[in-house]
């Protein structure tokens, strides 16, 4: 009888020991389990194109001369404040920004001959630019800027021996180039600091007083040949969307 169990004990072990290496020959044919699928990450590349509204504000500088009927020194220079309101449209294509930009800016007191008491205000100025830009990076642009502008601007001067005040206003229209840089601080929020340079036409200012000025009225013509603005500036950029 003992000899009967240790053959059935025997024969079960090499039956168990049998199927334990066929199932172990089975797992190794089995193809692998598939590799956990790789999640990209990756930042938003930003998108320019779509209009976009803001502010700009920084210094205004004149170096100019102007022509009088008295006085022995035709220079007009000095920089004050200015600030106002931009607005505009970018399209995209590829790392290129084509857009349309204008602006308008309040000033303040600009430029000065103190030997010839003549103060000159810059009281606005207002652009219409084309905008050619470069990506140098996804949200860094290098951009120049070209097109046509307008300046107001009102000269005062203290006339005639008895040093009597005498204003007047004029608009002037030229050209105004630049150029600058723009960051997008997000997909909205840009920034930027540029430099304008503007040209404008002659005006006759008309400062007489006849009674100082005889028959040859006071007067001075200014061709304001000369107006350079340096700024910084924010935007709130309406994106079309990512891409």
């Amino acid at each position: 009888m003992s000899k009967y169990l240790t053959a059935v004990s025997f024969a079960v072990l090499g039956i168990t020991a049998t199927s334990l290496s066929t199932i172990s020959k089975a797992a190794d044919l089995l193809p692998p389990p598939p590799p956990a699928p790789i999640v990209e990450i990756r930042e938003t590349v930003q998108d320019w194109t779509g209009g976009y509204l803001g502010a700009v504000a920084g210094a205004t500088c004149m170096d100019t001369y102007y022509v009088p009927t008295t006085g022995p020194d035709p220079e007009l220079n000095g920089c004050g404040f200015s600030g106002g309101a931009v607005a505009g449209y970018n399209y995209q294509f590829g790392n290129a920004i084509f857009g349309l930009e204008g602006d308008w800016t309040m000033g303040t007191r600009t430029a000065s001959n103190t030997l010839d008491a003549v103060k000159y205000d810059i009281d606005w100025q207002a652009s219409l630019r084309g905008r050619l830009g470069w990506l140098a990076t996804e949200k860094t642009m290098f951009y120049g800027t070209a097109g046509v502008g307008w300046m107001r601007g009102t000269m005062r001067a203290l006339v005639g021996v008895l040093s009597t005040p005498r204003k007047d206003s004029q608009t002037h229209f030229g050209y105004v180039v630049g150029g600058g840089i723009e960051h997008a601080l997000s997909s909205n929020l840009h920034a930027r600091l540029e430099y304008l340079y503007a040209n404008y036409n002659k005006k006759r200012y008309n400062l007489d007083v006849p009674a100082a000025c005889g028959v040859n009225p006071c007067k001075a013509d200014l061709k304001a040949s000369g107006v350079h603005s340096m700024r910084v500036g924010l935007t709130y950029n309406f994106s079309m969307g990512n891409w």
